[in-house]
């Protein structure tokens, strides 16, 4: 984290010309077939401070742009904003809860993750965690409880891995590749996360003997590579600087 921590603060200062007033993250998440959802350790960081004005600057390091909207123009633009959206979706979901945007600063947030866009991994409502939570202490509104974390057990000599299968038309049949060739080298679980993804558990020491059968299983169907990320549980959203 050390690492992200200090590109999204820089990347702050280097277009505000201003030091944050903090940085905040917010984890990702597997949504598990019982609807539960396990926070991951990779995670979306942003850099904020607050404004004298009503803008809201958003700096996205992922994305290379940067968007600025005004607080009271805020129904106008979200749904349409492309990446912004989950940054914005959470200013409304604060103003849902009661803030009043009529009343609040603008403010600067810079942006990074570590969560992949489009594999089950829940990056935008991550992104959007960890703005709220950034909001939430610079316009010094409650926080709320943290909600009880899901039993998962996965033990010190396992490993979680996310396949992503790399074929356009990712379907049963791929999935249902994965997790045999996984099964076959001793993965104890293997569950659908959506977005073409499966999530299987896997003794520690077999996960690159796992990675390169996925590879070559993929390759010999002609479905090209698969993006492979291993996860493990985390804690949910937190100050971090």
């Amino acid at each position: 984290m050390s690492d992200i921590r200090d590109d999204v603060r820089d990347l702050f200062s280097a277009v505000t010309g201003a030091t944050p007033a903090g940085i905040w993250s917010a984890p990702g998440r597997l949504t598990l077939p019982s609807g539960e959802a396990v926070a991951i350790d990779r995670r979306a960081v942003v850099a904020a401070g607050g404004r004298e004005d009503d803008v809201v600057r958003l700096i996205s390091a992922v994305h290379a742009e940067v968007a600025e909207l005004r607080l009271p123009e805020l129904d106008d633009v979200r749904g349409r904003a492309g990446w912004a959206d989950a940054a914005l979706a959470a200013i409304a979901t604060l103003r849902s809860e009661g803030a009043d945007l009529a009343a609040v600063p603008g403010v600067d947030v810079a942006l990074d993750s570590t969560v992949p866009e489009g594999v089950g991994l829940g990056s935008e409502s991550a992104t959007a965690d960890a703005v709220a939570a950034a909001l939430r202490e610079l316009w010094r509104l409650p926080v709320p409880a943290p909600a009880p974390e899901p039993a998962f057990g996965v033990g010190d000599d396992e490993e979680l891995l996310v396949i992503a299968a790399g074929a356009e038309d990712a379907g049963d049949p791929v999935l249902a590749l994965a997790a045999e060739t996984a099964r076959d080298l001793g993965a104890t679980a293997a569950h659908p996360i959506g977005d073409g993804s499966l999530l299987v558990v896997i003794p520690a020491d077999a996960g690159s003997r796992v990675r390169v059968a996925i590879d070559g299983a993929f390759a010999e169907h002609g479905w090209g590579s698969p993006e492979l990320f291993a996860v493990r549980p985390s804690m949910g959203p937190r100050r971090d600087a």
